[in-house]
């Protein structure tokens, strides 16, 4: 719908999660458990005592190790938005909400909103780890609102609404097809529908949600460089500093 045409111009996209997150409480330090190789699993990251709230899943919400939420779901449906909006890498990204309901140890935002401007085109995402009711009566899902209607796509399929011909479509074989996909292009060397290159840019842009929001402030970003030209406090968060022995070899 977004692609040939029918909802005429479409020049917004909307990507979300909501649902209700599990507490982690607090937890003290102690010893990994047996048959576990600690310094192994850090790898580069900073060495620290060892902690459950940190291992097993919940080692998404610390930023030694993961991305949030953002980087969680979000990489998924920010995935459809960009690829329907046809755009790559974003100009400008700004980003607000903060860790405004979880009391524990967690360090990621329970309530993230970010905001991508491309040329002519912006992409929001939004998630709430304490809420259930859904954007567009999904709970994790992507929206294009166009001037003719609004097509809004889950993993359960997508409906166009506001539309003459208005259609609705079940998508509950997306996953095997996916995974048909991946194995007719491990037999056949050819490329996948979805390749590294596609996974590293949607993968970028939760990178600089997440850099907007630490740094609470809009950041630009320049495409073709992959680069925040001179924003030094900006670059500073597009790497980080590897534990020694760990560090990348130089190419």
């Amino acid at each position: 719908a977004v692609l040939s045409g029918t909802l005429g111009a479409v020049i917004r996209a909307k990507a979300w999660t909501l649902h209700r997150g599990k507490k982690c409480g607090f937890k003290e330090d102690t010893t990994a458990p047996a048959g576990v190789d600690y310094d192994m699993w850090l790898g580069p990251a900073p060495e620290r005592p060892f902690t459950p709230n940190r291992f097993h899943y919940n080692w998404h919400w610390f930023w030694d190790y993961g991305t949030g939420e953002l980087g969680n779901w979000g990489v998924h449906m920010l995935d459809i938005a960009r690829w329907g909006l046809g755009v790559e890498l974003p100009t400008r990204v700004s980003a607000s909400g903060g860790k405004l309901y979880f009391r524990d140890d967690q360090q990621t935002p329970d309530t993230h909103l970010v905001h991508y401007t491309f040329p002519g085109k912006t992409i929001t995402w939004e998630h709430r780890l304490w809420s259930t009711h859904g954007i567009e009566g999904r709970s994790a899902a992507a929206a294009f609102y166009g001037e003719n209607g609004t097509l809004v796509v889950d993993r359960g399929g997508w409906k166009v609404y506001d539309s003459s011909d208005a259609k609705a479509v079940d998508g509950g074989g997306q996953p095997a097809a996916h995974h048909r996909n991946f194995i007719d292009c491990v037999k056949s060397r050819k490329r996948p529908v979805a390749d590294i290159e596609v996974g590293h840019v949607t993968s970028t842009l939760c990178h600089l949600g997440n850099i907007a929001y630490r740094l609470d402030r809009a950041i630009a970003f320049d495409p073709e460089t992959n680069s925040f030209g001179p924003d030094r406090e900006a670059a500073q968060l597009l790497g980080r500093e590897y534990r020694k022995q760990w560090e990348l070899p130089a190419v």
